[in-house]
């Protein structure tokens, strides 16, 4: 079963409020990583840091990581497709560094 590395990028926007993405490592997160860099400079915001890494086999099982981190409680959601494994694929294309 696929096991993903997924990071926790945090933006800390003009109020001083913290904005956390969930973003899948590797060449799948390069687009939104370039997002949250691209965005902090033009509104001269500090740059986004990855503040935690960890694998996840779902998209579920990653957000259950993520709210365990903030300290949000239990994350729920009504789609069983979020409880599907992800593709092998993924893992796979994690560690070639290709999309």
């Amino acid at each position: 079963m696929a096991s993903p590395f997924h990071e926790i990028w945090e933006v800390i926007n003009e109020s001083g409020q913290v904005l956390p993405s969930l973003v899948l490592a590797g060449p799948d997160g390069d687009d939104i990583r370039k997002h949250l860099y691209d965005k902090a400079a033009k509104v001269d915001q500090a740059a986004p840091r990855c503040v935690l890494r960890f694998e996840a086999q779902s998209h579920d099982e990653a957000m259950q990581l993520c709210y365990r981190h903030y300290g949000w409680g239990q994350y729920t959601s009504e789609f069983v497709g979020d409880r599907k494994p992800y593709p092998d694929e993924w893992a796979q294309r994690q560690r070639l560094g290709t999309n």
